[in-house]
């Protein structure tokens, strides 16, 4: 390929390509001009290049008024130290289009006491309405979950309401023991809906926060705090939110258990409820009393079988131990 054919492709490139290429001049005295300035220019801000050439103040002039201060800033900055320039800004075309721009230019030095840059300016406008489209959608969609969130909290806060008014209408003891057990179970769903939304990092809860308040709503529900010693031991983990709502049901179904099955009516009550990383990497969530320990036959129970079923959700590896008390210990995958 000849110089000639060279020289007419970067012409056409220059020419038709969604961009405005340039060479900016410094004087010692101050002024400023483009010797050179694409076509382009004036099919995109709509001066002609020879309007700029020996003057950028009509250019300026086109620049948004919210983004002057910083361009300028930016060019005085280059010109001074001699160096690289680059920013992003918005211009309003003589249309009265706004247009954004995003611009950068080498420093070449000085070219007969002038110095000179090289450089370009990138229409971005499209991609720029794309962005502010995506981000409306985002909003959108962000608005419609925070309002599925609400309802879902305000109906599962009716759901407990009517479960309370149940309790006080049956006087079946096992009838009041099973709605009790669950207002448990949408209580800590509920606990992780406010967790959740409490949290910068959305889909995960900080473990220690969320454990430290739950376990004594658990225990709240079922007995006055003052008749049980309870231990909450929780590292300062982030912890997903799936996850985290797992674990928070087999901690009430636990916890639920032991205090309605664990204790003799005049025993000491604790309760220990211990969650972090183990050397392997592992998450470790153990549950322990001090109780009796269970019956035969109460480990095939439907709290147990509940346990059960939520340890293989989150594949974890389950242990009980039933001797001076009962442990329930989940190893999780990391």
């Amino acid at each position: 390929m000849t110089r000639t054919t060279d020289q007419h492709t970067l012409y056409n490139l220059a020419r038709t390509a969604p961009a405005i290429f340039f060479r900016f001049e410094s004087g010692h005295d101050g002024s400023m001009g483009f010797p050179y300035i694409s076509e382009s220019f004036e099919a995109i801000l709509g001066l002609k290049p020879k309007e700029v050439e020996q003057d950028i103040s009509r250019a300026l002039a086109l620049v948004h008024g919210d983004d002057s201060p910083a361009l300028l800033d930016s060019i005085a900055h280059a010109v001074t130290n001699a160096s690289g320039w680059s920013h992003e800004f918005r211009a309003i075309s003589s249309s009265g289009e706004t247009i954004w721009l995003d611009g950068a230019a080498e420093c070449v030095g000085y070219v007969e006491n002038r110095l000179r840059f090289e450089g370009y300016l990138w229409n971005i406008s499209r991609q720029k309405d794309v962005e502010t489209a995506a981000r409306k959608q985002i909003r959108e969609k962000e608005l419609l979950l925070s309002e599925m969130k609400h309802r879902v909290k305000n109906n599962m806060a009716t759901v407990l309401s009517l479960l309370e008014l149940q309790k006080t209408a049956v006087s079946n003891a096992d009838v009041y023991s099973a709605l009790q057990t669950a207002q448990g179970r949408i209580r800590s769903v509920l606990m992780l809906y406010d967790g959740i939304e409490s949290t910068e990092q959305a889909g995960s809860v900080q473990a220690d926060s969320y454990l430290s308040l739950f376990v004594p709503q658990v225990v709240a529900g079922l007995t006055h705090r003052e008749s049980l010693d309870l231990d909450i031991v929780v590292e300062p983990l982030r912890v997903d939110g799936k996850l985290m709502s797992v674990l928070a049901l087999i901690i009430n179904e636990s916890v639920t258990n032991a205090l309605k099955y664990a204790f003799n009516e005049d025993a000491t009550k604790r309760i220990e409820v211990h969650f972090g990383r183990t050397d392997r990497g592992t998450m470790m969530l153990t549950i322990s009393d001090n109780g009796q320990g269970f019956a035969e036959d109460s480990s095939e129970g439907l709290g147990m079988t509940i346990i059960r079923s939520l340890c293989d959700q989150i594949d974890a590896t389950l242990s009980i131990q039933s001797e001076q008390g009962t442990s329930i210990q989940l190893e999780i995958p990391a």
